[in-house]
């Protein structure tokens, strides 16, 4: 009979197995999408419909989903709640490339939804993610996966 050690040791080796499996096979960028996926969904619950562009995650993904923006796929889009948003998630290294995601954030415009620009919780990301929000036209929120999930309570 194994002692409650064992039991404890094998639990943490086994979330710990899971952690380092989820960090080889996803990007900082897709554990960032994974992240805001699940804030918005429990903050949502069964409320909304959530499509991620996050290919093997069997959660749907973001190209066809709106009519305004043909086959882009932005990395999350939310519909079918009060407000219905587009949202592009981007790490530290995405925000190396403004000129990237200031495009991105111009293409994904779309009647009816609003933006938003999820970046990690740190103030140099924020400011960086802010200049980039100013610089795209139209309105593009900036959030960090927590404060976006709290926005939706």
């Amino acid at each position: 009979m194994a002692s409650p050690i064992h039991i404890v040791g094998g639990v943490a080796a086994a979330l710990g197995a899971n952690e380092l499996y989820k960090r080889w096979k996803y990007s900082p960028h897709d554990r960032y999408v994974l992240k805001t996926h699940k804030k918005i969904a429990d903050a949502m619950g069964a409320d909304a419909s959530v499509f991620v562009d996050l290919p093997g995650r069997g959660i749907g993904g973001t190209r066809g989903v709106v009519d305004d923006l043909g086959d882009l796929k932005p990395d999350l889009i939310v519909s079918d709640f009060p407000d219905n948003f587009i949202i592009e998630v981007e790490g530290e290294e995405g925000l190396r490339n403004r000129d990237h995601v200031v495009n991105q954030l111009n293409d994904y415009r779309a009647n009816g939804y609003s933006r938003a620009l999820v970046v990690p919780d740190d103030d140099d990301n924020i400011a960086i993610a802010e200049e980039y929000a100013d610089a795209a036209e139209g309105t593009v929120n900036v959030e960090t996966p927590i404060s976006l999930g709290n926005s939706l309570l």
